[in-house]
């Protein structure tokens, strides 16, 4: 008999809960849907699944970077081997996640600079700002997503 897939969700706790199976039983965990803000904007519909991904890469670079953030996605190292014994990976992370940054905020200016910061540090957005985010999604995550493609051919 093949397990069917829950799409049923429910709050609990100020939270949307969504219940999944657990591997290859038949026992059920609730896993939380909207445990951020940028989780909240994509269960909302406010941004789309590609914006959506490249924000929470940036979210995740920014909490590794040790720029503080928030822990709530798979923030896992990346496998990499090197032969280098003097390791600067995390000061080479802040530069790129401060580069970006400065990037966004020439390209898309300090109103989207601030939206972004509220969303990666997981604070309240307001309605203002979740309007701003409804309008000008594309000024916040595209400025990223050049970086990030300019970062990786550089």
């Amino acid at each position: 008999m093949k397990k069917m897939t829950m799409t049923k969700t429910y709050h609990f706790d100020n939270k949307t809960v969504k219940p999944e199976f657990i591997g290859k039983t038949n026992k059920v965990r609730m896993r939380v849907v909207d445990q951020t803000c940028l989780d909240t904007l994509l269960l909302n519909d406010s941004i789309s699944l590609d914006n959506y991904m490249v924000l929470d890469k940036f979210q995740m670079d920014y909490n590794r970077s040790g720029m503080v953030g928030i822990k709530a996605s798979n923030y896992n190292p990346r496998v990499t081997a090197s032969y280098d014994t003097t390791s600067n990976d995390n000061e080479l992370l802040k530069r790129k996640v401060n580069e970006c940054l400065a990037s966004l905020k020439s390209a898309g200016g300090s109103r989207c600079y601030e939206v972004l910061l509220k969303i990666i540090t997981d604070r309240n957005l307001t309605r203002i700002d979740l309007e701003f985010i409804k309008n000008n999604i594309w000024g916040i995550v595209k400025p990223i997503k050049n970086f990030y493609e300019s970062w990786r051919n550089g």
